[in-house]
């Protein structure tokens, strides 16, 4: 299903995209990550015994589709939707997760995907639709106001008590550290991808950390904890942190 694209900005449509999983070599706690982000949000999920309602979870920017397997490794009765906008990803996913779907089917998760622009898809649910909202790595792409506008909707379309769990690229709010933390990552670029088939993929990322970097685009530990509580979120809490990245939980009120 596919629905105009506005807010994304193609980072992922060339080699970062096509190639994405090659990040592992450089980001060798990632897949860490994305079982911290599915873990934090199935133990948060009501129990769906006697209820019989599924329940249902959205993947925003649902990428390669990680997280969205390491959500149907720990849940059980429920739907998983995974929305990405770039079709260079998306290949990835119906790839990735077709391995996987079997064994999510015997759990009672059934997985569907679609292509469309994150915001535009959330304004398509009505309220109280999801019973969790996570999202891995996206939202340190986009701009702080549109950061803003997709956190309020994901805060409309979670049931009361309903859980955001996001694993993304959040900068330390003491900067030194934040420094610290950059050059450490950067440098693994560079001593990962020596390669000479290597290259454009490595200047790739560092040119994309930079982006990240400017003051403009950097989302930083303040602006998830001011951000989250002005959606409606409470209990905003960082539960996870390897060097650049962390996993955020956030309950709606």
């Amino acid at each position: 299903m596919k629905t105009k694209q506005t807010t994304l900005d193609g980072r992922f449509a060339v080699i970062l995209g096509s190639e994405y999983e090659k990040l592992l070599r450089a980001m060798p706690h990632y897949p860490q990550l994305q079982d911290a982000i599915a873990r934090h949000a199935v133990e948060a999920l009501p129990s769906p015994v006697g209820t019989g309602k599924l329940r249902m979870i959205l993947d925003l920017g649902c990428g390669t589709g990680l997280t969205t397997l390491a959500l149907a490794a720990h849940a059980n009765y429920g739907v998983i939707i995974g929305v990405d906008k770039e079709m260079t990803m998306l290949k990835q996913y119906m790839n990735n997760v077709i391995e996987g779907r079997k064994s999510a089917l015997e759990n009672g998760v059934a997985i569907k995907a679609y292509q469309s622009d994150i915001l535009a898809f959330l304004k398509r649910w009505k309220n109280h639709s999801f019973d969790a909202v996570v999202s891995g790595f996206v939202l340190h792409n986009l701009p702080k106001v549109m950061r803003a506008e997709i956190l309020k909707e994901v805060g409309r379309v979670l049931t009361p008590k309903g859980v955001f769990v996001n694993g993304d690229k959040i900068a330390p709010d003491e900067i030194n550290l934040h420094n610290k933390y950059m050059m450490q990552q950067l440098t693994k670029f560079t001593q990962t991808y020596t390669a000479p088939e290597d290259a454009a993929y490595c200047i790739g990322w560092i040119e994309h950390y930079a982006v990240d970097n400017q003051p403009e685009l950097r989302y930083t530990e303040a602006e998830v904890h001011s951000s989250l509580k002005a959606a409606g979120f409470r209990n905003v809490k960082i539960v996870e942190r390897h060097c650049m990245d962390a996993v955020v939980v956030a309950t709606k009120k």
